[in-house]
């Protein structure tokens, strides 16, 4: 089984730093997305995204997270 993931960091606009806030893990059965502050404005969009293709009843094709998260958008 293949294991495609991504880490979506927050870049402070000041320092540059990265800071890790969230992971999207792709697999055979979907995309499932982890964030450890369910609050964030990052968590909501996120979940967001997965509604909508949840709604048109669509599986995520398997370049999801490449084109999604380099700003494709889906």
């Amino acid at each position: 089984m293949n294991i495609r993931y991504f880490i979506e960091c927050r870049i402070d606009r000041l320092t540059c730093e990265k800071t890790p806030i969230g992971i999207w893990l792709q697999d055979s059965t979907g995309v499932d997305i982890y964030y450890p502050d369910e609050t964030s404005d990052e968590y909501w969009e996120a979940n967001e995204v997965l509604n909508r293709l949840a709604e048109a009843q669509l599986d995520p094709p398997p370049d999801f997270l490449d084109f999604h998260l380099t700003g494709g958008g889906y």
